[in-house]
């Protein structure tokens, strides 16, 4: 039920990027799409507790976006999710902030919202042949954040979702003296990725006690510092790419089974 309900959500994203002929990222324009969905206006200004929020009214109604998102990224991402509220649900006035815009799991209205904004900034029909052969590596999703205007985080689960490699994300954002992390994974990564906390001999562990930093590209792990799955023989590996964000307390890391590899694992 919760892939429907995300599916459909998604759909309704594509319905209204064609009331405007959007045949190009540059040509999604989030002011009109506001105005086409509901007769919403954006407005930047103070929020308590909040990045966004929606306000309805018998005309229409407003979009207001919180003046202290300094990522463009972000800040399209927020209005593209209370855009995905006022097509999808209810009237209300829905507060979103971080916890909402981070939703994507569950089958909650949020995740919904955050499902129907990736879409409508990122729409497949020109995500997906943009990374046909792309490696996932974050060299790869910064240029696709920068064509598209989205937040990287944003675009590497796009790119999670959309891609034929054997590719999973995994984020660990530190929570107090501990580290909480969650993975997506692309429909032919069939391998299963430890839970716990990153293995010291991956580099996201490395970045965690403090022994490394972001590796600036694709490096060979072994493979069962990452997947429960693989016997303990250093002789397999995998693909890691593990970028630092201090300043959200956040390690993202990208891995990928490329086709040498998955030949040496017999899988071909």
């Amino acid at each position: 039920m919760r892939k429907l309900r995300i599916h459909e959500s998604r759909k309704r994203a594509v319905e209204l990027l064609q009331t405007i002929s959007v045949a190009e990222p540059d040509e999604i324009d989030l002011d009109l799409l506001a105005w086409r969905a509901g007769r919403f206006r954006i407005v930047d200004g103070s929020l308590t507790n909040a990045l966004g929020r929606l306000v309805r009214g018998a005309d229409g109604g407003t979009i207001r976006v919180s003046a202290d998102i300094r990522h463009n990224g972000r800040r399209r991402f927020t209005i593209a999710h209370e855009i995905g509220h006022g097509v999808l649900h209810a009237p209300g006035t829905p507060w979103d902030g971080p916890r909402e815009l981070a939703t994507w799991g569950d089958s909650s209205i949020e995740a919904e919202a955050n499902g129907f904004a990736a879409e409508l900034l990122m729409p497949v029909y020109l995500f997906e042949p943009r990374i046909v052969g792309c490696r996932p590596e974050h060299s790869i999703i910064d240029a696709l954040a920068d064509e598209f205007g989205t937040s990287n985080l944003a675009s590497a689960r796009q790119f999670i979702d959309c891609t034929q490699e054997p590719a999973a994300l995994v984020v660990c954002t530190q929570n107090g003296d501990g580290w909480k992390c969650w993975h997506q994974r692309s429909a032919s990564f069939t391998h299963r990725l430890r839970g716990s906390r990153p293995h010291p001999h991956t580099a996201a562990g490395e970045i965690i006690d403090g022994k490394g930093d972001s590796t600036g590209g694709l490096e060979e792990i072994p493979a069962d510092a990452w997947l429960e799955n693989v016997a303990r023989d250093t002789r397999s590996c995998i693909l890691e790419d593990s970028r630092s964000i201090p300043a959200l307390k956040m390690i993202v890391t990208l891995l990928w089974v490329d086709d040498e590899i998955a030949e040496e694992w017999g899988e071909d």
